[in-house]
């Protein structure tokens, strides 16, 4: 499997452990790029290269997730569409080759939070692995 697969679960299983599968709040930025960026780190990855990283959103409708992929895709991002494994939301990925900073990241998530409010989505956070 992929290094990026280890590090967004891992990123997953902390984040259940701190919360204990429920959100006692609405996570800040700071707190998930901030974690997301000790996990990296903690993984042994070199931030002065530039690294593959993926951003994920969900939207109640096909269109809407198909929209802000193309809005991503103009800044950008190569987006992917799909329906979630439930069949209940729809799913928008979109990949950067980036260099991955605390407060470039923090810049990133107030644009990508905009983009997925603006079709009636959620910006739901990013995981970062080496470039393929």
């Amino acid at each position: 499997m992929p290094m990026i697969f280890w590090v967004g679960l891992a990123f997953v299983v902390i984040l259940f452990l701190v919360t204990r599968g429920k959100r006692l709040r609405p996570p800040s930025s700071t707190d998930d790029d901030v974690v997301a960026i000790r996990l990296l780190d903690e993984a042994g990855y070199d931030r002065t290269r530039p690294l593959e990283a993926e951003f994920l959103f969900f939207f109640p409708k096909e269109a809407a997730a198909r929209a802000a992929c193309a809005r991503l895709e103009g800044i950008g991002f190569a987006g992917k569409t799909e329906i979630s494994p439930e069949g209940s939301v729809w799913n928008c990925r979109a990949r950067k080759i980036m260099q991955v900073e605390l407060d470039s990241m923090r810049d990133l998530r107030q644009q990508l939070d905009s983009i997925a409010r603006a079709e009636g989505g959620e910006y739901e956070g990013w995981e970062a692995g080496e470039v393929d």
